[in-house]
């Protein structure tokens, strides 16, 4: 398929032995490749190389598959057995469990999660994704929860992360994030950190409005201190006004 500037895109499919092979490749106006995508599909698996990366699916059984991704230059992987079933509401609850390699196959790391989508009022999607993160010895190293609301065109409309960090097993620090957008098109996105005790360090706020221009708001606690740093700019990204603040127990 050839477009009006001259890029294309070539898709050549095989068919041997009861296995299908896809080829596909981009190219830009000049003939200079962009990107090449190879899927080989028989019976057992799917394997796609892209970007560099090899993935491998395999069918366990109609709720289960087993997903490899392995970096073609560094030789690590990731090993996902993940599993999805839906009940009779329509409730859909998805659990994976995936363990990271080098090259030579030793376990260096591990993750599981599960999300859950269910439909909420309006016809709108909220979906909640738990992550727990480990390190080669089993120790937790971040906790994750992202809880998603999207609204019945598939746009989200609100997204909150929270995660918590370790370090030896000890809580180390938690972070905050949190993502709206309103009917008027205005997104308000605001990322607050904490340290180990649960006290407040930073909380940094963007609100963009629909013409793109935007407000930045960044404060800092330090040593019994406030800093205050707002930023104004405008639909283009530039500059419009900055204004600092300082704040102790003395002075302002």
């Amino acid at each position: 398929k050839t477009l009006e500037d001259n890029s294309s895109i070539e898709e050549n499919i095989t068919y041997k032995d009861g296995s299908i092979r896809k080829e596909t490749i981009e190219k830009d106006s000049k003939g200079e490749e962009k990107d090449r995508q190879v899927e080989v599909e028989d019976n057992e698996k799917k394997v796609i190389t892209i970007n560099g990366k090899e993935i491998t699916e395999i069918v366990i059984n109609e709720n289960t598959t087993r997903i490899i991704v392995k970096d073609l230059s560094t030789k690590t992987y990731a090993n996902t057995t993940e599993t999805t079933i839906t009940d009779k509401s329509g409730q859909t609850t998805t659990t994976s469990n995936t363990t990271f390699h080098n090259e030579d196959g030793t376990e260096t790391g591990s993750q599981d999660s599960t999300t859950v989508t269910f439909i909420i009022e309006d016809g709108r999607t909220k979906t909640v994704t738990t992550i727990t993160t480990y390190d080669e010895n089993k120790n937790i190293i971040e906790q994750k929860t992202i809880t998603t609301v999207t609204d019945k065109d598939g746009n989200v409309t609100s997204k909150d992360i929270n995660t918590i960090f370790y370090e030896d097993g000890n809580k180390i620090g938690s972070q905050d994030e949190n993502y709206t957008k309103d009917s008027n098109g205005t997104i308000v996105e605001i990322k607050t950190t904490y340290d180990e005790n649960g006290n407040k360090t930073e909380i940094y706020t963007i609100k963009t409005l629909e013409d793109n221009s935007s407000i930045e708001e960044n404060i800092t606690y330090k040593d019994g201190s406030i800093r205050k740093e707002t930023i104004e700019k405008d639909s283009k990204g530039e500059e419009k006004d900055r204004q600092v603040e300082v704040e102790d127990n003395e002075k302002k």
